[in-house]
């Protein structure tokens, strides 16, 4: 697969075997999958690597690699996992409210069916330095975070600002991770953020209009609720168009790459259907299939076969 390949729609539950099964039965009815995309989604996984493989602000590519069975994705000595940013608060403890949310909508079971389809896209993932009491972790154990990104990222807007934030300890630790985006509009820019901050930079965009870092601060009425999971819909949708631009200009540079080396080439006596040709073999050598590496450099199989022994020799 390659990056133009990807799918900013595709839904990781989709590829998460057990996530549906039994969803309704879990946690007293309120639903809760019985596995999770973030570490068990290929596809998640897959995406993942091939969008986060580029440039880094601090002027190093970062080139991702599948960790396999013991890290999720890997880079020098940073090991990462991908983790969801989206939280909808489906707790016991926060039944009450639930059980109203259902008096509002037609169909309870539809309607959270629906929201999670959404949430778990590409534009809903982002990956983080992966270690047992780690920011993944702690983000959603902290009191005053409880898994909100919105509050997160404006930890991590503070720790780039060197002020204190209820998440300073564990960003602090991985000051090395952070230092590869230079400041935060390095981070922003790179993870497809900037949706969520205005247009300086200076503030994130909160999803919940409440004090910063307060206890609990999760949705209290059924406005509330509704607002929180319509505005991080919203920022999925837009940061999947942010994604996908991305992907077209990669996909652009590369067309234009291959053109540019068919022209050189030509030069010196190749066509550019040698050189087509010669760059499906070269995918093949890596693994692709002959099917995928032909239409990826615009020709048929049958040209393949008919010129490939031809072009090997040239």
């Amino acid at each position: 697969m390659r990056i133009r390949d990807i799918d900013v729609n595709f839904d990781f539950t989709s590829d998460t075997k057990g996530f549906w099964e039994g969803f309704w039965e879990r946690n007293d009815g309120l639903g809760a999958g019985g596995a999770d995309p973030d570490s068990r989604s290929k596809t998640l996984r897959l995406y993942s690597q091939l969008l986060w493989s580029k440039p880094l602000p601090n002027g190093e590519l970062m080139e991702l690699e599948d960790g396999r069975s013991k890290f999720y994705l890997k880079w020098k000595d940073f090991y990462f996992g991908n983790d969801s940013i989206t939280a909808s608060f489906r707790y016991y403890r926060n039944r009450p409210l639930l059980e109203e949310v259902k008096k509002n909508v037609p169909d309870y079971h539809q309607f959270v069916e629906t929201y999670l389809h959404q949430l778990y896209q590409i534009g809903g993932e982002v990956i983080l330095p992966s270690a047992v009491g780690g920011i993944n972790q702690t983000r959603g154990f902290r009191a005053d975070i409880r898994d909100r990104w919105d509050l997160t990222l404006e930890c991590i807007r503070r720790f780039y600002n060197g002020d204190d934030s209820p998440l300073s300890d564990v960003l602090n630790k991985n000051k090395a991770f952070f230092e590869l985006f230079v400041d935060f509009k390095g981070y922003v820019d790179f993870f497809f953020f900037q949706d969520l901050v205005d247009k300086n930079y200076a503030s994130v965009k909160l999803w919940l209009d409440t004090p910063l870092f307060v206890k609990n601060p999760i949705p209290k009425t059924v406005d509330e609720y509704f607002n929180f999971l319509n505005k991080e819909i919203e920022f999925v949708e837009s940061r999947n168009i942010r994604i996908q631009h991305y992907i077209n200009s990669v996909t652009k540079k590369d067309e234009f790459t291959t053109m540019m080396h068919a022209d050189l080439l030509a030069e010196d006596g190749w066509s550019r259907l040698d050189v087509m040709v010669l760059g499906a073999y070269a995918n093949i050598l890596k693994g692709i299939k002959k099917a995928d590496a032909c239409k990826n450099h615009g020709i048929t199989i049958e040209e393949y076969d008919e010129n490939i022994e031809r072009v090997k020799k040239l």
